[in-house]
């Protein structure tokens, strides 16, 4: 992998994994979500290679591309649901001032 791929990568799974951090759920309050949490990644993860032979290595690297790019995926699913959240505040907010 190329070095500005894995910089990505690393920043995908660290604004992932920031999400399950108790620091994410800082925020108290009412909520408009279903649940108390928005939904992890249904991501699987990579398994450890089991050896270093050559087919075990594309067999792990091919599987870490794949994890990124379902990693990839639901990130800017998310960041499509905050615009939505946007979207309907603005349009609410729009809506109470004609009052």
């Amino acid at each position: 992998m190329s070095r500005v791929v894995m910089m990505v990568a690393m920043a995908l799974v660290s604004s992932a994994s920031m999400l399950h951090s108790p620091a994410a759920w800082a925020v108290s309050g009412p909520s408009n979500l279903s649940s108390s949490r928005y939904p992890a990644p249904r991501c699987e993860p990579p398994r450890k290679s089991s050896g270093n032979s050559p087919s075990d290595q594309s067999r792990y690297q091919r599987e870490v591309k794949e994890h990124f790019r379902c990693v990839e995926k639901y990130v800017d699913a998310g960041q499509n649901d905050i615009k939505r959240i946007q979207e309907s505040i603005d349009a609410a907010v729009k809506g109470a001032k004609r009052y």
